[in-house]
């Protein structure tokens, strides 16, 4: 326990602190769900609220399909600060879900676009360390690539 007046770096006592939760959780609310109504100001119950159905869907293909393209700005390697954001896309292909950076011709794969995204920045990591370490003996396509990498990461200064 920490000692009196002693905060965390978010500002607040150490026990009051919880870990936030990892991702991103999407609720689609009925547009009415925060009206102000009289006797929910002088604390009742808020008043019963209808339920849109429109956008209710029977089966998980029916959902509508997500963005194909992520501006990606952190590659989740302490070595490697992203720069400049690399667009990736995300395409189908046999069950598998690819995650492709078309500038860099480089690529990632997985069951879902979370282990593709994963394998596409270990991939982009290893790629911009080997080059990077091996510049001097690269020929003139990997050189190219080596540019392309650095246009949009580069090594943290450590410290």
């Amino acid at each position: 326990m920490p000692a009196e007046g002693v905060v965390s770096p978010t500002g607040t006592s150490a026990v009051d602190e919880k870990p936030a939760g990892q991702g991103v959780l999407v609720i689609r609310e009925s547009k009415e769900l925060w009206r102000r109504d009289a006797r929910w100001i002088v604390g009742e119950w808020p008043p019963q609220i209808t339920i849109d159905n429109s956008e209710v869907v029977q089966d998980f293909e029916d959902l509508p399909a997500a963005d194909p393209f992520l501006d990606l700005g952190t590659l989740n390697d302490p070595r490697v600060q992203v720069i400049r954001a690399i667009r990736v896309e995300f395409n189908r292909e046999q069950g598998s879900v690819i995650a492709s950076w078309k500038e860099a011709e480089e690529y990632g794969q997985g069951r879902d676009r979370s282990v593709a995204l994963g394998d596409f920045t270990r991939t982009v990591v290893q790629l911009f360390v080997s080059l990077s370490r091996d510049e001097q003996a690269l020929g003139e396509e990997m050189r190219t690539v080596l540019a392309i990498l650095r246009r949009h990461m580069r090594f943290r200064i450590p410290g």
